[in-house]
């Protein structure tokens, strides 16, 4: 992060050695490097993952004693606004203290720091894109990782929410667990929703192509999708 000039108490973890001051590359994403500390709590331990909205490193808790999923948000006001959006989904879907899913994964916490947007995660897998480009998937695997796709889904959908960019790299698996990530682009479903372009393009419904009303349908037509990839 850029240099930390107003400690918060208590102090979890700090490095006066950062390496940048408000530096972002040319598409704004912030850069970190290894080490630096952020809110004085987190240690950032390594890059695992880039997408449209932000960077997705692993962290150190130093407050919880383990490690996270942190995700940084591309400085731009429109990526803000779409991770409040992103915030405000898991907030719907886990306000009910008996509201869980398995097989939808859980954010911790979000908040602001010198200016940049920050989601932490529980840290899991790798993504279903690169475990079945390294792994062969057999028949039992595959009932179960469609069955839990379907449970996550069906988890979210029963929250009236679109996820809207259901693809294998929003999933992630480790030990034949399946969870899925990332409500960035998602809402809530209402009866005349439409959005001329919404979900990765190989994943993309009919709804969308021909901007017809978009309900969680849309959802398991990328779903079908991924299972016919998968086989």
């Amino acid at each position: 992060m850029s240099k930390e000039t107003s400690p918060i108490s208590p102090v979890y973890y700090t490095n006066n050695n950062v390496c940048y001051e408000n530096n972002y590359d040319k598409k704004n994403f912030l850069n970190v490097c290894k080490g630096d500390s952020i809110h004085y709590r987190y240690e950032i331990i390594q890059h695992i993952g880039k997408g449209v909205f932000g960077n997705v490193y692993e962290a150190k808790d130093h407050k919880r004693k383990h490690h996270v999923a942190l995700k940084i948000i591309k400085h731009d006001p429109k990526f803000h606004k779409y991770a409040k959006i992103e915030t405000e989904m898991y907030d719907i879907m886990y306000k009910n203290k008996g509201s869980y899913s398995s097989n939808v994964i859980k954010l911790y916490k979000s908040f602001l720091y010198n200016g940049d947007v920050f989601l932490i995660f529980k840290l899991y897998g790798k993504n279903l894109f690169n475990y079945y480009n390294n792994n062969s998937i057999k028949d039992d695997d595959m009932k179960s990782i469609s069955y839990q796709i379907a449970s996550g889904l069906c988890f979210i959908h029963s929250h009236n929410i679109i996820h809207m960019d259901l693809k294998p790299e929003n999933i992630l698996i480790h030990e034949k667990k399946i969870k899925i990530i990332d409500l960035g682009s998602a809402f809530i479903k209402k009866p005349r929703l439409i959005r001329s372009y919404v979900q990765t393009r190989y994943y993309r419904s009919p709804e969308v192509i021909y901007e017809l009303n978009l309900d969680t349908s849309m959802d398991i037509w990328s779903y079908g999708c991924i299972l016919y990839e998968l086989i």
